[in-house]
């Protein structure tokens, strides 16, 4: 038996591997039987194809005929099905087909309603539980398949065509098994088998974090609502998240004896369940075709701002045309602290940890004596202000910049708009349009939430580690305290992308310098993939670095990272 697979970009490959094959075939004495060859091409059907193969004194047949089939086309191949579409609707095809060629066959005998249903028991359902293993239809789409099966069963126990179904199961004097209830308690009890067995922690840990990062939920799949995702098509099919999805609607508790990633936090807010309905089905298409669904993907990476129309477009999460939707303006009127403000009410903050937005990074170069302008943020910890900058040019080897400032206007924590420093007069530059700081500013909210979620992690001191990191990463901090003679910190943190077998992961590191400039301690360590990012891998470096300090210390620390925490200081 032969089961060799010949894959080539034409059809003069093929030709060759055929040749090959066949002189193979003809040295080891192997009696090939070519009608039973199974042909994909990606090009258009066609009756037959000739393959020409290479003269030879071993080959005496110089031609092969093969039919071809489309890529999307399934087949059975040496006793198993193959679609190379990974599309579920050949096996939804092979299961009408089941059920029908039972229909047939059953059909004109002489039996019983009670041999019908024994039949229908006993092997119909079985190969179908089978067959549909991987995949998982709905209620309606599960009756349709055992529609012709039924409909000979009315017949032999003298019921109308149209007896419903659920009252089929009442009428009849004989027990009929629930096809749908049966699958899902097929499928279910499965994945609770993988859930449960030690050997298939890994598979199941990634199989719900890989649905959760889909869903972009900020909760365990197991204990949130799913019913607005129920109209993505891919999902429809999928059978971890029907199993899920059922379940709930059946009352039906998972059990998980791992901690998947976020499951500590509340049931992630879909926006179908904060706005009314009118506005929820004029928006649903667009929320489809943007892959939106809860008010997670609308808010900043600290959880307390609502991202502006303008910073959305900015991140790629909406459209960059059209103006702004009725849905997103009713967020806008009824979901932050004040008209003018882009604060979330209290009641709709989001773990700064677990939100999906994340800030593109801004080229951390400068080039020196260039117009190059990048922006720099500066808290002072001893009187609670932000100043916001913005270097024009560098002098590198004079160690000094042209930089405009801004302060705050007030010192409300959802301060926005800034003003320019009263102690900073117009540079007397030629190109004074430039470098003059004379007007006032009003930062994105992207800079709200950056300063924000800063001021979180760098100036709560009464913040528990465990509330941010994980407890191996707590245990790693517990081991470093620097002492207060520290003046200098560093800080980095990098994103790996997935590669070959290894997947995405992020690494962070700082190193303490003391105020002679020798090196004290330094740390590193690889953090865990759950929605890694660049930006995420610098804020756990200075957290890790800020946690190894002792009570009190003052530090100044030191990072590339030019969006979030650049020539930040004296923390």
């Amino acid at each position: 038996m032969d089961d060799s697979t010949l894959i080539a970009s034409s059809k003069i490959g093929i030709d060759d591997r055929l040749s090959i094959t066949a002189e193979f075939y003809t040295l080891n004495n192997i009696q090939a039987n070519s009608a039973k060859y199974v042909l994909l091409s990606s090009s258009s059907p066609s009756s037959q194809i000739n393959f020409d193969l290479s003269p030879s004194s071993l080959v005496t047949t110089t031609s092969l005929y093969l039919s071809s089939l489309t890529l999307n086309t399934s087949f059975r191949f040496l006793g198993v099905w193959f679609s190379l579409s990974a599309s579920p609707q050949f096996v939804l095809k092979q299961s009408r087909s089941m059920v029908k060629d039972m229909a047939a066959l059953l059909g004109p005998k002489k039996l019983l309603a009670q041999h019908i249903a024994y039949l229908y028991n006993a092997v119909l359902l079985p190969r179908l539980e089978f067959r549909l293993q991987t995949t998982f239809f709905s209620e309606s789409t599960i009756h349709s398949i055992i529609a012709p099966i039924f409909s000979v069963l009315w017949k032999k126990a003298g019921l109308a065509a149209t007896t419903p179904l659920a009252l089929s199961f009442l009428k009849l004097p004989f027990s009929i098994q629930n096809a749908f209830y049966q699958f899902l308690s097929s499928h279910i009890a499965s994945w609770q088998k993988i859930f449960t067995h030690p050997d298939f922690k890994d598979f199941a840990l990634y199989a719900i974090s890989y649905l959760q990062g889909y869903l972009g939920a900020e909760s365990c799949p197991t204990v949130i609502n799913l019913e607005p995702w129920t109209q993505v098509v891919s999902l429809q099919t999928h059978t971890l998240f029907n199993s899920l999805l059922f379940s709930s609607r059946l009352n039906i508790t998972w059990f998980l004896p791992f901690r998947p990633p976020r499951q500590d936090l509340q049931p992630a807010l879909s926006l179908q369940s904060i706005l009314p309905h009118s506005i929820f089905q004029t928006a649903w298409k667009l929320w489809k075709q943007l892959n939106i669904f809860v008010l997670a993907q609308l808010a900043s990476p600290c959880g307390r701002y609502l991202m502006n129309w303008s910073d959305l477009r900015y991140f790629s999460i909406v459209g960059r045309k059209g103006r702004i939707p009725t849905w997103f303006n009713f967020i806008k009127n009824n979901f932050l602290s004040s008209s003018s403000s882009s604060l979330l009410l209290p009641s709709y903050f989001i773990n700064s940890s677990f939100t999906l937005a994340s800030p593109c990074l801004l080229d951390h170069t400068v080039k020196d004596y260039h117009f190059y302008p990048q922006w720099a943020i500066n808290f002072d910890s001893a009187t609670q202000t932000l100043s916001i900058g913005r270097v024009c040019i560098t002098y590198k080897k004079q160690n000094s910049a042209i930089m405009s400032h801004w302060l705050p206007v007030s010192s409300s924590a959802d301060e926005r708009s800034y003003n320019p420093c009263p102690e900073t007069v117009g540079y007397p530059t030629r190109n004074a349009k430039v470098f003059a700081a004379y007007l006032p500013i009003t930062l994105f909210t992207s800079w709200s939430y950056a300063t924000s979620l800063a001021l979180v992690h760098l100036t709560n001191p009464s913040l528990p580690t465990s509330s941010v990191l994980s407890p191996s990463l707590t245990d790693k901090i517990e081991d470093d305290v620097l002492p207060l003679s520290v003046q200098c910190l560093y800080t980095d943190g990098s994103y790996h992308i997935a590669k070959d077998s290894l997947p995405s992961f992020m690494t962070s590191a700082w190193l303490a310098l003391d105020d002679d400039g020798f090196i004290l301690e330094s740390s590193s360590l690889q953090l865990p993939s759950c929605f890694p990012s660049a930006v995420r891998s610098e804020i756990y470096a200075v957290v890790l670095g800020l946690n190894a300090l002792s009570h009190g210390s003052s530090i100044s620390i030191y990072t590339d990272c030019s969006q979030l925490i650049s020539l930040w200081k004296r923390f």
